[in-house]
């Protein structure tokens, strides 16, 4: 997770402005037609998802991996410098379902041994669920929980694994089975 938060990091310094977008130009770039001020700013999807929208997901999914503030501040700033023409919205799919991820997502967090079978089990249908607005978060024990985390402090059940899916910065009571965690993942 360090080294995705350090490649976000280092997008908003190369490519980020001011008031939260990204452009498709370094902010060094030399050789524009119309010089560094003509950066474009893209919102908008075509045959690959625009740069703004993966951005504001990566900036989401961080804020629910990690529990840090920050990244929410970040997605939220992209999505706001980029979503002020609601008539061009339908053409941002990525940047809605970055929103989404945003407003109603979460994570799943699997806490325990990751070579037990039971811990790869829970972490197998943890990752198997359809819902994108989820992130799956593996930590080998309950220190190794970010300390922003909604889940950090929570325990394994008397040494077996737990995982505890967490939604808008709460998390639901401790889960020990993939069963019971795939029941959980169908309710949403």
């Amino acid at each position: 997770m360090v080294d995705a938060e350090r490649l976000a990091a280092v997008a908003r310094t190369w490519f980020g402005k001011q008031e939260g977008a990204f452009t498709t130009a370094a902010s060094d770039a030399d050789d524009l037609p119309l010089g560094a001020a003509a950066r474009a700013v893209i919102a908008a999807d075509n045959a690959m998802p625009a740069g703004n929208g993966l951005l504001a997901e990566v900036f989401a999914r961080l804020y629910h991996l990690t529990g840090e503030d920050l990244w929410r501040v970040h997605a939220e700033a992209v999505i706001a410098a980029c979503s002020g023409r609601t008539e061009t919205l339908p053409a941002c799919p990525t940047l809605l379902a970055a929103a989404e991820m945003l407003a109603a997502g979460g994570s799943v967090t699997v806490i325990g041994n990751p070579h037990d079978p039971a811990t790869m089990a829970l972490l197998a249908t943890a990752r198997a669920t359809p819902d994108p607005t989820l992130a799956v978060l593996a930590c080998a024990d309950a220190n190794s929980v970010p300390s922003g985390h909604p889940a950090r402090g929570k325990t394994t059940l008397h040494g077996a694994p737990a995982t505890y899916v967490c939604r808008r910065q709460t998390c639901g009571l401790p889960i020990s089975t993939a069963a019971d965690l795939a029941a959980a993942l169908q309710g949403r």
